[in-house]
Formats: C-alpha cells, structure tokens, sequence
C-alpha cells in the first residue's frame, strides 16, 4: 500500500491502522496497492473490489475519512483488514472586518412601545 501522502511511506504490513492529517487545500488523493508473491488475491477497499497495482483516486471530504482495506488471500480462508483515517483540516471562514457588520444586537420586551410615532410606524 503506497500513497502519494509522504504520511505512509514507511508502510509495514503488520500494522493494520493508520491516521494521516491532510491540509484542507489536499481535496484529493491516490492510493497504490501493491501485493506480495500472491497472484490471486483480492483487495476490498470499502466493499468495492480494487484491481492490484492501480491508482485508486479518492475525493476526500472536510473532516474524518475511513477507509477499510480488506485483502482476501488466495483461497479465500484468511483476510487482513487495514484502517486509514484522513482527516481533512475543516477551514473555518474567516471573519472580515469592516464597518458594515452588527457589534451587538439586544431584543428586550421591556420596553415601553411608542405609539406616538408621526411617521407610521
């Protein structure tokens, strides 16, 4: 399993979780599988079978992405499942300043109602 994310270049197959924080400018990544010596395996990502050495782009959302990766063997009797979690940084809105916005707004119906109003209203 490569990715174009520096984050698991150092990939080790015994280990079956991984967490990579992307910037929220990174819409969009690939992932590379890769098997060993095993030609007749089969590579689940998400419940969607994934051909071995294709690049397999991913539309990331703002926030968390999981990714389930499950490699059948050959026979079928055994399965490793790997997790990747890409959390993609959720970009707050920034706030302008300028004179065209409200400091404070307060509603109070305490307030005697003028109804001596001349222009109606």
């Amino acid at each position: 399993l490569n990715s174009n994310l520096n984050s698991i270049k150092e990939f080790n197959s015994n280990k079956l979780e991984y967490s990579i924080n992307v910037p929220n400018e990174e819409t969009t990544i690939s992932i590379n599988f890769h098997a060993n010596s095993c030609k007749n395996i089969k590579i689940k990502m998400n419940n969607q079978i994934i051909s071995i050495n294709s690049f397999i782009p991913i539309l990331l959302s703002p926030g968390k992405n999981i990714f389930e990766i499950l490699i059948l063997s050959e026979n079928q009797q055994s399965e490793t499942k790997y997790t990747i979690l890409i959390t993609r940084e959720i970009k707050m809105p920034k706030i302008i300043e300028n004179c065209s916005h409200l400091i404070s707004l307060i509603i109070d119906n305490s307030l005697p109602v003028n109804n001596n109003n001349k222009n109606g209203n």
